[in-house]
C-alpha cells in the first residue's frame, strides 16, 4: 500500500501540499517567510504527537473508564463525540501505529496523514496495521492533493 491508497480510501481532504520554494523566484524574505512556515509546521506536528502521548497517557491512567472522554472533553473545550474519538485514535496511534506517531513527532508527516493511517487500518487486524504502516511509511508523499487522490480512485 502506497500513500496514495491511503490518503485516497481515507473519508477526509487532508491538507494542503508542501513545496519546495527554493528553485522559485522568490526574494529572501519570502524564502525565509516560507521556511519559517516550515518549520512551524513540523512544530504543530510534534505538538499534536504530544497530544496523542497526552490523551492516551490520561486515558491508561484512568484505566480507561468510561467517562475519560467527558473528562476530556471538559478540559479541552471538545465536544463529547470529538473527545471519544480522540482518546480512541489516541490509544491506537500509541498501540497500533508508533511509527506513525513517531513520523508525526518528528514532523515527516502531518496529522492529516496520521489521521489517515489510522482510518485506513482501523478494521485492520493489529499485524495487518503493522504491515501497511511500515509500507506506507517506507515511501513517504512530498506532498498531496485532493486531485491526485481522486486519480488514485480511478
Amino acid at each position: 500500500m502506497s500513500w496514495d491508497a491511503v490518503l485516497a480510501t481515507a473519508p477526509r481532504v487532508f491538507g494542503e501540499p508542501e513545496f519546495d520554494w527554493s528553485d522559485g523566484p522568490f526574494s529572501p524574505d519570502e524564502a525565509s517567510t516560507v521556511a519559517e512556515l516550515e518549520n512551524v509546521q513540523r512544530d504543530k506536528a510534534a505538538l499534536c504527537a504530544d497530544e496523542v502521548r497526552l490523551l492516551a497517557r490520561y486515558n491508561q491512567l484512568r484505566g480507561g473508564v468510561e467517562n475519560v472522554s467527558e473528562e476530556i472533553g471538559q478540559a479541552l473545550k471538545w465536544s463529547p463525540g470529538r473527545a471519544s474519538h480522540q482518546v480512541v485514535m489516541a490509544e491506537a496511534l500509541v498501540t497500533r501505529l508508533p511509527q506513525t506517531l513517531s513520523a508525526l513527532a518528528r514532523g515527516e508527516i502531518d496529522w492529516a496523514k496520521a489521521r489517515a493511517m489510522y482510518e485506513v487500518t482501523r478494521p485492520l487486524s493489529d499485524e495487518h496495521a503493522a504491515r501497511v504502516e511500515a509500507a506506507v511509511l517506507a515511501d513517504p508523499p512530498d506532498y498531496y492533493t485532493p486531485f491526485s487522490a481522486r486519480c488514485a480512485i480511478g
